[in-house]
């Protein structure tokens, strides 16, 4: 079982995102800080490590090992992560949803998804702007 959600430093009582596993506790998302050092000797393995940070490349800035002043902060920082690097566009054909948005009401297909949130998005405000405007703040989560 995994516990992710905000965690205070002991050394510096910053705030960083991170998971918990039996007694360990992990940085991730933003909060884990950019590393190109890869130090793997199977080919095939390192072929994948290299891929994944070629894909992290544009938002190498984002990362950090600063922390948050605050709980919020690290809150806002994962859910940053979550929308720049795990959402993703889908459509489910054989399903039609109203969008999400306030007062719209019309009727899609479409919706954005990234870890267990759903949202469904019509044409009109299928956009990364309107993601950043609703996607809910993330919280303390149990994953097994």
């Amino acid at each position: 079982m995994r516990y992710y959600g905000p965690r205070q430093r002991k050394i510096d009582e910053k705030w960083d995102y991170t998971y918990m596993l039996d007694d360990n506790v992990f940085a991730t998302g933003y909060c884990v800080g950019w590393d190109e050092e890869i130090g793997v000797v199977d080919l095939d393995l390192r072929k994948l490590i290299e891929e994944s940070i070629e894909e992290k490349r544009p938002f190498k800035d984002k990362y950090h090992c600063d922390g948050h002043l605050t709980p919020d902060g690290a809150k806002e920082c994962y859910r940053e992560y979550l929308i720049d690097q795990k959402l993703k566009w889908r459509h489910d054909k054989g399903v039609q949803r109203q969008c999400h948005v306030d007062g719209c009401g019309e009727w899609t297909h479409h919706y954005a998804e990234a870890e267990s949130v759903m949202i469904r998005l019509c044409e009109k405000h299928k956009t990364e702007e309107i993601i950043r405007k609703i996607f809910p703040m993330p919280g303390d989560a149990w994953v097994s």
